[in-house]
């Protein structure tokens, strides 16, 4: 810290943990630990891509994030986020410009409240899981290799195909007015 104080120059004096908590955007995180997990979605990108993470995983500046106390609700968020049949809305519907996302996934598509007795939100909740532990096994099987893994390796993973159908099944269901 004061390595940094003596070397910031004229700017107003903010001191290194001010620099590593700007915004209040790490302490905000902490603050939210309660949750075992959290999603977290790219800001920006080609593709919203979306995953479920321990809630001790910190979000940089190029990640959202929501937790919540059930982790249904965390997967069925995650499930929807990365509905392939939805990818269309989210690149025409939800960017402030060519790349970048921000809230507008969230502020857009109208989710349904996560309901527990819904057979489609249940199976989202469910598939989500499942995508989560074939993604593992996937990147498991790379690192072991010593390859580096994308995109591709996983939509693209035999086994992975009926659970991303079964996924696009359910969010054409919940929201068939903005799947392609």
């Amino acid at each position: 810290n004061r390595d940094w104080q003596e070397h910031s120059g004229d700017r107003p004096p903010l001191t290194l943990l001010d620099q590593i908590d700007y915004q209040g955007k790490l302490s905000s995180q902490i603050a939210h630990q309660e949750y075992a997990e959290k999603v977290v979605y790219r800001r920006s990108g080609a593709t919203l891509e979306a995953c479920v993470v321990s809630s001790l995983t910190i979000a940089d500046g190029t990640l959202n994030w929501f937790g919540s106390s059930d982790a249904n609700e965390l997967h069925y968020l995650t499930a929807i986020f990365n509905a392939g049949c939805l990818a269309e809305f989210f690149k025409n519907g939800c960017r402030y410009s060519d790349r970048h996302f921000q809230m507008l996934p969230v502020q857009n598509l109208p989710i349904p409240a996560y309901d527990a007795s819904d057979e489609h939100h249940a199976n989202l909740a469910a598939q989500s899981v499942l995508a989560h532990k074939r993604v593992a096994e996937i990147v498991a099987q790379h690192q072991n290799w010593g390859l580096r893994i994308g995109r591709k390796d996983v939509v693209d993973d035999v086994a992975i195909k009926p659970i991303l159908d079964s996924i696009d099944d359910s969010v054409r269901q919940i929201l068939p007015a903005y799947c392609s």
